[in-house]
Parts: C-alpha cells; structure tokens; sequence
C-alpha cells in the first residue's frame, strides 16, 4: 500500500475527519481497479474485424483472464473484476464478459463497424501522453450518458468534417487564377455551414440578432483592416434599408478569432457585397495557397489511414452508436452494484440503453465517493 500512494500511510479519513480502518484503503484501491479491469474489457469488446487494435487488445486479455503469476505471486484474473462488478454468482468468461457489452448493442441495431470505429476513436484520441486525463472528461459522457445537460460536437460529425474541408478549400477557391470571373460560381458555391455550425432547424436569427452579429462583423473586420472606413459606411448603411436572413448557428463554432474572422468575411461577402468587393475582403483574410510543386503524390501516412478508417461511414461512429443505443457502454457507476438511489429523468443523469430507457430502467449514475476525503 506504501509503494501504491508513494509515501507511508499512517491513517486514513472520511469527509468527517473520523480515522477509519486501512482496510478501507485496500477496498477503495480494490474498487478503483475493477473499474479499470471494466472499462478495458468495454472497450475491448467493441473489436470484431482482424485489423482493428481493439481485437488485438481482447487476445492481450486471455492470458490474464484466468489469473497470473507476478512477482512470485498468483494474483486474480481480470474475471473476478468483472464477477464483482456485475455482482454474478461465478466469473464470467472472457467470451461471456464480451458478449455482455455487445448484445445490447446489438439489440439495438448498433453494426459490428460502428462499435468498433466508435471504440477506435477512443483508443486513438487518447492513446497520447496525458490524452487520457484531458479528454477523459469529454469523452467518458460520449459513452456512457444517455443524454447532455447541452449540445455537444462530437470529434469526427459529418457537419463538423465538412467545415474543416471547406476550411481547406475556401482559400484555393477565392485565390483561384480564375476567382475574379468566377465570382457569381464561388458566391453560390460557399454556405453558412462551411464557416459555422448550422442548427438545421430551418429558423433563422431574429431580424435584432442579425443585425447585431453584422454590426460586429464590420466592426471587427474594420479593426483588422480587411474593410476600409468608407466601406464600413456603405456596408452599414445597406443594413438600415434590410437585414439579411441568418440560419441559426451555435455560437461555440466560431469562438477562435481566425474561425470568427472567417465567418464575419463570408457574411459580408454572401450577403452585403456579393461581388469582387466582397471577394477581395475574403481574400485580405486567407493566406495565398502555396503552390506545390508537381510529381509523385506522397504515400498516406499511417496516422492518415487511421484517419481515414475513423470517417469512412461519413459520419461521427460514435454518434452513430448513440443514436441507435442512447450509450456505447453502461457506466461503471450506474451498475447495480452501487444500488443508487438517485431516481431522476434528465437523461444526462442516467446511463442507460435505448431498450432500457423505454422499459423505464433508470440505471441513473452515482458519483464516485467512497468515503475516503483523505489519507495522510
């Protein structure tokens, strides 16, 4: 226990201040490593194909399934982690503990590829050092709420991916060779989900609104100098005669200057000056292309492929899973284990499958406190 918290542990506390037995400390460390051994098997469960590195994690698992030998010493496999977790009679094998994640997923329609790719995206994102503590937090209620307190982007949505793309392009598109006598196509060719992320609800800004995100798009575009001052006058007097309609977008898309400057170029450009004066002030905010020079395109990198596999069904996998299954997997504090009281229908509360939600299963979340506020 000493080497586990590195240092000497002469006692342990509650949230009281009350001295409690070191046995409690051996239960809290017992406690905190079958949730580890649970969310490796969860995340392991989701593999199915040869190449995918989450089945290659499940053949890592066999042989410490059964119970190993370390240091001199037999230690229990990672199945009677899962025997406690899942509160069973006998452990469960490494077939059965797969197939327990699997099945609801499978009975809500969830494929075999958007399991796996949603459970890759995970491994990939924070497979870094320190990934996991950083997006850990974002990533653990993308798997195991039923809902959220707010909207969320997921890494790879569909909308979110082609705004990147976009990004990519929009510069080759206004710095074309040809730009200037094309200008009528590039003004129809550019869309408010290029720049933002649309609500696609349909509703637009109110006439107010509009007309406060244009005054802020002149202003800042005046103090960046990519309109001139009598621009700014033109510009603002076509607003009193009309406000353009805006789609609703969220705000958190463009909350970067570069992405707010973007945005703020585009709407002058769609709807103030729809004309090489427009243009030009798309221009003056993205850098020229560098042209590369000719000859044999470079083979994908591995990092690329990997990308490439993640986005291969054109939309977010692990958006996928949820749509069909509300979660990827049930929550390690929402197992029955922890017999939680809370009963509470905001979804963002509960971990819970579809199937389970509709037959009124709560399966709400406990927060973690295992009564320990501190050792010294």
């Amino acid at each position: 226990m000493n080497r586990i918290y590195q240092g000497r542990v002469s006692k342990v506390l509650d949230d009281q201040n009350k001295e409690l037995d070191l046995h409690v400390l051996w239960q809290h460390h017992e406690l905190f490593q079958d949730a580890v051994n649970y969310y490796i098997v969860a995340l392991a469960s989701l593999g199915s194909s040869p190449e995918s590195k989450l089945t290659r994690l499940s053949e890592l698992l066999k042989p410490v399934w059964e119970g190993f030998d370390k240091k001199g010493q037999r230690r229990y496999g990672m199945r009677v982690s899962l025997q406690r977790a899942w509160q069973l009679e006998q452990p469960p094998t490494l077939v059965e503990a797969v197939e327990r994640f699997r099945q609801p997923l499978v009975k809500n329609g969830v494929r075999a590829e958007e399991m796996e790719l949603a459970g890759e995206s995970l491994a990939v994102d924070l497979g870094g050092e320190g990934s996991i503590q950083q997006g850990g937090i974002e990533y653990w209620p993308y798997f195991c709420q039923s809902g959220f307190k707010r909207g969320v982007t997921f890494p790879r949505e569909a909308a979110q991916l082609a705004k990147e793309k976009a990004l990519r392009q929009v510069a080759r598109l206004v710095w074309n060779s040809k730009a200037e006598t094309h200008v009528v196509h590039i003004h129809r060719a550019l869309k408010h989900s290029h720049f933002c992320n649309v609500s696609g609800s349909g509703n637009v800004l109110t006439e107010d609104r509009a007309r406060e995100v244009f005054k802020d798009a002149l202003k800042e575009l005046k103090a960046g100098g990519h309109i001139t001052a009598k621009q700014h006058e033109l510009f603002s007097a076509k607003l009193e005669s009309k406000v353009p309609e805006v789609p609703t977008y969220a705000g958190g898309s463009i909350n970067k200057d570069a992405l707010k400057e973007r945005f703020y170029g585009f709407l002058i450009f769609k709807h103030l000056a729809p004309n090489i004066e427009g243009l030009r002030v798309l221009q003056s905010i993205y850098d020229e292309p560098v042209k590369k020079p000719a000859g044999k395109k470079k083979d994908p990198t591995e990092k690329e492929k990997q990308e490439a596999r993640l986005v291969s069904l054109g939309e977010d996998p692990i958006r996928m899973v949820r749509a069909r299954s509300k979660i990827v997997f049930r929550a390690f504090t929402a197992l029955p284990l922890w017999r939680s009281q809370i009963l509470s229908d905001e979804l963002h509360e509960r971990s819970a499958y579809s199937h389970d939600l509709v037959a009124g299963e709560w399966a709400c979340l406990e927060k973690a406190d295992s009564k320990i506020g501190s050792f010294s």
